[in-house]
């Protein structure tokens, strides 16, 4: 039987260390980041069985991470962890889908447990789901665009990007620099290259006449679907 893969998302790196080396002595494959930045790729990139995602990492809220989680990993399950447990963050956790949450300090043997009870270890394929954009469909994994079940085209990584995160905030302004800092991290980004894959996307979707990106002048762009 492959190894479980379990995505750790926390920005204490002693922890992370410590449930890295832990769960690899238990034959697991865990893989471990300190942000959420880079979260879609990294889910793209090692298609985990299951999420453990901090609540608290830096000045950002993994539970608000939930409603694109759905989008991009929705059989993917998500436990989360916090030092600090209230009534209100376990019943908004357990309202946008997680199926556990650990206060922290836990025991590894605990988090084992629950591992083995909510992996999702039947199908890793599955974990690759369909979201629909107007009257197409995307497939996250092939990044395959289809209209009526028919590939019409395979996006490349950056116009994916581009579009998942536009779908992430649909009917939002997504600011330039928040674009430029989801396609290129390392700050070597383009606002010339940022212009031309939304022009790009919007050849691509020309026929579809209810997908609008939109360009707000001097903040960024708008995506809405009617």
């Amino acid at each position: 039987m492959d190894k479980i893969k379990v995505l750790i998302v926390d920005d204490d790196a002693i922890l992370g260390a410590t449930l890295t080396l832990g769960l690899d002595a238990l034959g697991m494959q865990p893989i471990y980041q300190t942000s959420l930045t880079g979260l879609q790729s990294a889910i793209q990139s090692a298609s985990p069985n299951i999420i453990l995602l901090d609540v608290e990492i830096g000045e950002d809220n993994g539970i608000d991470q939930m409603q694109q989680l759905k989008l991009y990993a929705p059989n993917i399950p998500v436990i989360f962890m916090s030092s600090h447990i209230d009534a209100g963050y376990l019943t908004r956790a357990i309202g946008e889908g997680a199926v556990n949450f650990l206060k922290k300090p836990f025991e590894i043997e605990e988090l084992v447990a629950y591992i083995l009870r909510f992996a999702n270890i039947e199908n890793k394929k599955d974990a690759a789901s369909i979201v629909s954009i107007g009257t197409h469909s995307l497939n996250i994994k092939t990044r395959e665009l289809s209209l009526n079940d028919k590939t019409e085209y395979r996006l490349t990584t950056k116009q994916f990007q581009v579009i998942v995160f536009l779908l992430e905030h649909q009917g939002e302004t997504v600011t330039r620099q928040e674009l430029k800092h989801e396609l290129w991290p390392d700050g070597n980004d383009s606002d010339a290259s940022l212009d031309n894959y939304i022009s790009q996307l919007r050849k691509i979707f020309v026929a579809d006449k209810g997908i609008n990106i939109i360009t707000v002048p001097k903040m960024g762009f708008k995506l809405e679907i009617s």
